[in-house]
């Protein structure tokens, strides 16, 4: 029965139980069932069918309560721990330095408890998985550690907000799975439908707010009953921007069930009064009809490279990096001749066909990197040669991610194709170098884009002479996921993992 009201009504669920709780307790009318649960007339009735419960003249009758639906229903609130706030204060002030370039503003560690006590308020939270969209808050640690039951995935850009938000999970054992994703590019498959809540503090810009809720929407499996929470604040003398952010909002179908004034305070934020509302939306059926047609904007912050105000890098050299054969080429400005695909497509889902099965070298422009997309260009490519175009400062040139050496040697060519700009190459390692251990590990890098299960049970297979039954017991990640969405540190781990598997 639980299992019934949970698929039905989702988050709402534990209001449909409280319906069958009721009428377990005495004969009520559908007036008193409506007034005491808050649902409408449709629903109750919905439940009482789903029930099973007998009419009794204008009442309704039950004659027992299913198991496990009291609990369900409990009061929820957890008691007050005087530790709780220290624990979540050493957390916050021990996560990475906030990036201005991403819109970083840390929400106070009392806002952190005071979210996840009104999630815990709010939902049955062992019956409802969490979604963060970007969470530099560490709003999903602070929900697991007050209701250990929860069970929450993140999703950032920020590949040291990551390792922090997942090295303090598990150090505390709580139940937070953390994902990379540029959001621009999309919503790791597996975490498409995987919540019934999706909470975001996202950037407070018209298009931050809608890329984010739009993501948002993606992950809920609920499409009736799902709700998108969304921090979002505006200054006293800014309406106008405050309108033209529900105007997004309201673009992509969103209804605004609740709005929570002044519920989440920050350590900044001064243009919007270091505070911020809290928006409790569902999605309409205009929802599911128009999100697919997003076409995010890259700048959607409020500082940096990536601002609303920047301007796009242009780099009409370019068209020099295209001697010999030339597969296909990765972005927006190249010269007509070769098969173009866009980069959001690309490191969302790897190369097309038309791209990935031409002999020669793929070419990419990532001038405007921030940062992550060459380390997932080199993931989601496997091709006989990769040149890819990044800012001359970028990170991993000066310190290379080591597996990377697994599936790739590098040559990097600076100030070129222009000034500020540096060039990688990348050349396939032969696999023929490699050991049976490095060949496996091998063989699930160069399927990045593909379910991690299945490239690394097959690695299992051809390279280390394993069964198809011992490899699929070796296996130990969940179905669905991919390579490309972990988290940098946690690929790293993984590939000792399988290293270890070939034993």
């Amino acid at each position: 029965m639980l299992d019934e009201l949970v698929a039905r009504f989702g988050p709402w669920s534990a209001r449909a139980a409280k319906v069958v709780v009721l009428v377990a307790e005495r004969p009520r009318g559908l007036a008193e069932l409506v007034g005491e649960t808050g649902l409408s007339r449709r629903s109750v009735e919905a439940v009482l069918a789903l029930a099973g419960a007998r009419p009794d003249g204008a009442t309704f009758r039950l004659a027992t309560v299913p198991d496990g639906l009291a609990e369900h229903v409990r009061p929820r609130g957890t008691p007050e721990r005087s530790d709780l706030l220290g624990t979540l204060t050493a957390w916050i002030d021990g996560a990475p330095a906030a990036r201005r370039d991403l819109d970083h503003v840390a929400a106070t560690p009392e806002t952190a408890l005071r979210r996840a006590r009104w999630l815990d308020e709010q939902y049955d939270l062992a019956t409802t998985p969490l979604l963060f969209v970007g969470d530099h808050d560490l709003t999903a640690l602070a929900v697991t550690l007050v209701n250990p039951a929860a069970r929450a995935a993140v999703v950032d850009v920020d590949e040291e907000l990551l390792a922090h938000i997942d090295r303090t999970a598990v150090a505390h054992g709580l139940a937070v799975d953390c994902r990379y994703a540029d959001l621009r590019f999309g919503l790791p498959p597996d975490l498409v439908g995987f919540a019934d809540v999706a909470f975001t503090d996202p950037p407070y810009t018209p298009e931050g707010v809608r890329l984010f809720a739009a993501a948002a929407l993606r992950g809920l499996r609920h499409r009736e009953y799902g709700q998108v929470v969304i921090s979002y604040g505006t200054g006293d003398g800014q309406p106008a921007l405050g309108l033209k952010v529900q105007q997004a909002l309201a673009g992509l179908g969103l209804y605004t069930e609740a709005m929570l004034p002044a519920f989440n305070r920050y350590r900044g934020a001064q243009a919007v009064g270091s505070r911020s509302d809290l928006y409790v939306c569902r999605a309409t059926a205009r929802t599911w009809r128009h999100l697919d047609r997003a076409d995010p904007r890259t700048a959607i912050y409020t500082h940096g490279a990536q601002s609303l105000e920047s301007t796009p890098r242009r780099v009409p050299e370019l068209a020099n990096l295209l001697d010999g054969e030339i597969a296909g080429v990765v972005g927006e400005d190249w010269p007509a001749g070769p098969p173009t695909t866009r980069l959001g497509t690309f490191l969302g889902s790897g190369l097309p066909p038309a791209i990935r099965r031409r002999p020669g070298t793929v070419v990419v422009d990532l001038a405007g990197d921030p940062g992550p997309w060459l380390l997932r260009s080199l993931l989601a490519a496997t091709v006989p040669r990769l040149v890819a175009v990044v800012p001359d400062g970028h990170p991993d040139l000066a310190a290379p991610v080591p597996f990377v050496g697994l599936k790739y040697a590098l040559d990097v060519r600076r100030h070129h194709p222009a000034r500020g700009l540096a060039t990688v190459t990348a050349e396939p390692v032969p696999v023929g170098e490699l050991d049976t251990a490095r060949r496996v590990q091998r063989h699930v890098l160069d399927r990045a884009t593909a379910t991690l299960a299945s490239a690394w049970r097959d690695a299992l297979v051809r390279h280390a002479g394993h069964s198809r039954d011992a490899a699929r017991a070796a296996v130990t990640v969940p179905p669905g996921l991919r390579l490309l969405d972990l988290p940098r540190h946690r690929i790293a781990a993984l590939l000792e993992e399988i290293a270890t598997s070939v034993a």
